[in-house]
């Protein structure tokens, strides 16, 4: 919990299984169906974003 805290969010309780899932999923969806110009990083921005974290 602390990383999502360092990260920004405001709501670490709830935002660290958000992210957990998310990126679970984005795992187990490559796994499956891998995708050669996935931009993980720019997904988890995403999401990030989407949730309003203010990096600190």
């Amino acid at each position: 919990m602390d990383l999502v805290t360092r990260a920004g969010s405001h709501h670490p309780q709830r935002d660290v299984g958000i992210m957990a899932n998310y990126v679970t999923g984005l795992v187990f969806h490559e796994l499956a169906l891998p995708s050669p110009d996935l931009d993980a990083a720019g997904r988890i921005r995403g999401v990030i974003d989407a949730l309003g974290w203010e990096a600190r």
